[in-house]
């Protein structure tokens, strides 16, 4: 019965359209994003206002950037300045240029740029907008942006029938798994500053490993120049975002040397009568 249910399901997927899947991959992005956040207690108004922004904005940037990449392509259509044509009684929206360049729908979207530009955009907002403390933040960031590309790998592949990226994505997905179970398991078992120092060492690893995987999912490919620069640039962003996030956490640990500068409370003081004035 479950083999059946699975063979129709894996029947099914290539049949989909792939912009359903990137909008999945979007609402899975937006959960890691708020899970990570929602240890640090903010607001959910605000959390969503800053994965909102920085998705708009990832989506415009891998968009021009697949363009580019892409010019080729779009060279051979004509410009037409009307958002349809019409041919009898059949009308066709945003085909040509320039109201091509908006159909992100077809998924023409360069993932690894997206991350780049969600990963860039979120960092302005928390930093300079929302003026939160980049420790607080890193880890939601990049766990999320990597989910994307986790995702991303695994749902083209399935649909264009690509196990390679099939196989790269389950390794992503599986890395995201585990690091989600290591760090509930620390949480729970560890409290306090140990905590912390825990958190951050499992962050560093995480960041480190992924990073490492994305670049070797990307050498092991065809890549054109500019993703070479968008690969360059996102791990720059990884590297340095990691090393703030080890100095801001260290500078949030204090020490505190003295526990009250109220003077000690004898015994005598407590069994003291209390005497409340009297009312005018």
């Amino acid at each position: 019965m479950f083999e059946q249910i699975s063979q129709k399901i894996a029947s099914y997927v290539p049949n989909l359209n792939p912009f359903a899947f990137f909008i999945l991959t979007l609402f899975i992005c937006l959960y890691v994003f708020w899970k990570e956040c929602s240890r640090t207690r903010k607001n959910n108004s605000s959390v969503f206002d800053a994965f909102f922004v920085s998705v708009v904005s990832g989506i415009i940037v891998g968009r021009i950037f697949y363009i580019i990449g892409n010019w080729g392509e779009f060279s051979r259509y004509i410009w037409y300045w009307l958002p349809y044509e019409k041919y009898g009684n059949e009308i066709f929206l945003f085909r040509l240029l320039p109201w091509r360049f908006f159909r992100i729908w077809d998924l023409g979207i360069d993932i690894l740029f997206l991350l780049l530009g969600f990963c860039l955009t979120c960092t302005w907002w928390v930093l300079r907008i929302k003026k939160w403390k980049w420790s607080h933040l890193f880890p939601a960031i990049y766990l999320s942006s990597f989910s994307v590309l986790a995702f991303s790998f695994f749902s083209i592949g399935k649909i264009t029938g690509n196990n390679v990226w099939v196989t790269e994505g389950l390794i992503m997905i599986v890395l995201i798994l585990v690091f989600f179970v290591i760090k509930s398991i620390l949480i729970k078992s560890i409290i306090g500053i140990g905590e912390m120092k825990a958190l951050v060492c499992l962050d560093s690893i995480f960041v480190i490993v992924s990073t490492g995987v994305i670049i070797a999912v990307y050498m092991n490919s065809q890549m054109s120049g500019i993703e070479s620069i968008g690969l360059s640039a996102f791990v720059v962003w990884s590297l340095l975002g990691l090393f703030f996030h080890i100095i801001d956490t260290r500078k949030a640990t204090v020490t505190i040397e003295k526990l009250s500068s109220v003077r000690n409370v004898s015994i005598d003081d407590i069994r003291r009568t209390i005497r409340l004035p009297k009312e005018r």
